[in-house]
């Protein structure tokens, strides 16, 4: 009679044992899944920049005075005569012309030499003449940056000085040619100091925090460019206008709001960028588990439909995930009352914005439950229409991305220096994982993205 007893009571416990297994569903563990990269990309830039400032550098690069002193000539019948000469800047001009560049220097020049009895013969300080310096070159977008390729200096006089009777070569006198050199090894090295790195880079500077800015995308949307690294693509110049053609390469990213504040970045050097083409656009979602199960059960709960031929109704839903696998967690009230758990793969149809779960599979545990109560759910054909069922509406993100998909669209605003023309290609999942209170989705956007000097 005991062995009978003890053979009931091992058996009731096995039974509440199997009873609390089956009601323990599976833990909230996803595995930690790392976001993929996106790569990099291409964006152009039109930069307009005014002359007038290098004009200026380089005015005050240069010195006022450029030559000064006293020279000995010989006069009538071999006499000797002093002349005392003075040679200074009057005005310096800059122009560019597609790629080529001029610089003009106007120098003025007095020049007396005394005859003796008081004639003096030459230009006094008063009424001085004018001689032109100008230099002709070439610039070039290399190494990310401009280079000036400088020709030879010509020397013109829009004013002659008159040293009659003396018979003299003024341009010898004045050591012009010697000034030439002297000017031309000034400019080129004030230009290589503008146009080279450094110098570029701090005439870029102003635009800097223009691009680190988030931009209106208008529909709630915000594009952040995140620039890595800048080049100087190419060059064309009219008047004192130079036009820059700049070079990024970015991380651009789509956001649902307008981003808190962030501290600046620190320009990058200008760098030669290597060829690259088109845009790729990150746009991160994170869905809170708990917004994830009110949006099942407003789809499902509390309200009989059909699955099967039978009639199935929810008390509540929940999703999360559990290894590399979502998990649904459903609370049936009919065809039968208790908790049932799928595994399932998530999948979001960016074009609609909703997430659904497909290739659902029943736990062990479940499937050994609805054997007992309900076996016509274990069929193939109810799995797939309760995946048609389970779905919920992810984000409106997606959807908007697609006003950009039928043609380029050119965005600006009112007070902005910079506008957008954004043209999109394709939109993909390129993530989409559980963390144990979030559901993470990284789409990446292919397509083109062109900013525009407003």
């Amino acid at each position: 009679m005991r062995g009978l007893w003890r053979f009931l009571i091992m058996a009731v416990l096995s039974l509440l044992a199997a009873c609390a297994s089956h009601r323990q569903p599976p833990e909230n563990a996803p595995t930690p899944v790392q976001e993929p990269a996106v790569e990099s990309s291409s964006v152009d830039l039109p930069v307009t920049l005014n002359l007038q400032r290098l004009r200026v550098q380089l005015l005050r690069s240069l010195p006022q005075l450029l030559s000064a002193g006293a020279t000995t000539l010989q006069g009538p019948m071999g006499m000797a005569v002093i002349a005392q000469h003075r040679v200074s800047i009057h005005d310096l001009g800059l122009r560019v012309y597609g790629q080529n560049y001029r610089v003009v220097i106007d120098a003025d020049v007095s020049i007396l030499a005394d005859l003796g009895h008081g004639v003096r013969v030459g230009c006094a300080p008063q009424a001085p003449g004018r001689a032109r310096f100008i230099l002709d070159g070439h610039l070039d977008a290399e190494q990310g940056h401009l280079q000036a390729r400088a020709h030879d200096w010509q020397v013109q006089w829009l004013r002659a000085c008159q040293l009659s009777p003396l018979a003299v070569n003024l341009d010898q006198v004045l050591s012009l040619p010697l000034l030439r050199d002297q000017l031309k090894a000034q400019i080129d090295a004030s230009l290589a100091d503008a146009l080279g790195p450094q110098g570029m880079t701090a005439a870029l500077a102003g635009i800097w925090p223009t691009l680190n800015q988030p931009l209106p995308l208008g529909q709630g949307l915000w594009l952040l460019l995140h620039p890595q690294s800048v080049a100087v693509g190419d060059v064309h110049g009219t008047g004192v206008l130079l036009q820059l053609r700049l070079q990024m390469r970015a991380q651009p990213e789509l956001l649902g709001q307008r981003p808190a504040p962030a501290p600046l970045p620190a320009m990058p050097p200008l760098a030669s960028l290597s060829p690259e083409q088109g845009a790729h656009l990150a746009l991160r979602i994170a869905l809170p588990l708990e917004r994830a199960d009110a949006l099942l059960d407003a789809n499902l709960a509390h309200r009989p439909w059909s699955l099967g031929g039978h009639q199935v109704e929810l008390a509540a839903l929940r999703t999360y995930g559990h290894g590399d696998q979502a998990v649904l967690s459903l609370d049936l009230v009919q065809p039968l009352s208790g908790r049932i758990d799928l595994y399932a793969r998530p999948q979001l149809d960016t074009a609609a914005g909703t997430l659904s779960f497909v290739d659902p599979d029943y736990t062990l545990d479940t499937q050994s439950t609805l054997a007992r109560s309900a076996a016509w759910m274990l069929g193939p054909k109810v799995r797939h229409q309760l995946a048609e069922r389970l779905q919920l509406h992810f984000s409106d993100l997606p959807k908007l991305l697609s006003a950009y998909t039928k043609a380029p669209q050119r965005i600006s605003w009112a007070g902005g220096s910079l506008g957008v023309q954004l043209h999109l290609e394709a939109l993909q999942v390129r993530y989409l994982a559980y963390t144990p209170t979030e559901l993470h989705a990284l789409l990446v956007a292919d397509g083109h993205l062109q900013l525009e000097d407003d």
